[in-house]
């Protein structure tokens, strides 16, 4: 019998159900997140030449333990250009004039990438197999 979304198939799947009912951009740990600010190339007139808007926000997703293994996996695969050598996931943001809204589109960056990671698809519905032993 094949298992769907990986390895373990219904514990990978009950594990993630479970931590995306939880999951939330608060629940994101910012002691985990290494954040530096520059100065955008973005919208702004003069302010963009002398505030520090620009959002570079960084995850170290081998220290990242409070995302289940198996979406930590799957989100290195997904998103292997956005993971430097040291094994950070990065998300940059400049889109905002201020620095406060580009950190909270970091933090919702960074939230969907893993929520997308997490997702395990459930598999096909009894009438969908039914329908392909025909």
């Amino acid at each position: 019998m094949s298992t769907w979304g990986g390895g373990r198939g219904g514990d990978e799947l009950a594990i993630s159900k479970a931590f995306l009912r939880s999951f939330t951009v608060d629940s994101i740990p910012k002691a985990d997140l290494v954040v530096q600010y520059s100065r955008s190339s973005g919208p702004g007139g003069q302010n963009v030449n002398k505030v520090s808007t620009k959002v570079d926000m960084r995850l170290t997703l081998a220290d990242a333990h409070w995302i289940p293994a198996h979406v930590r996996a799957k989100l290195e695969a997904q998103q292997a250009s956005k993971i430097n050598k040291r094994g950070e996931l990065q998300v940059v943001s400049d889109r905002f004039r201020t620095q406060a809204q580009n950190h909270d589109d970091c933090l919702g960056k960074l939230h969907a990438l893993i929520a997308e990671a997490a997702v395990v698809p459930e598999g096909p519905s009894a009438e969908t197999v039914a329908r392909v032993a025909e």
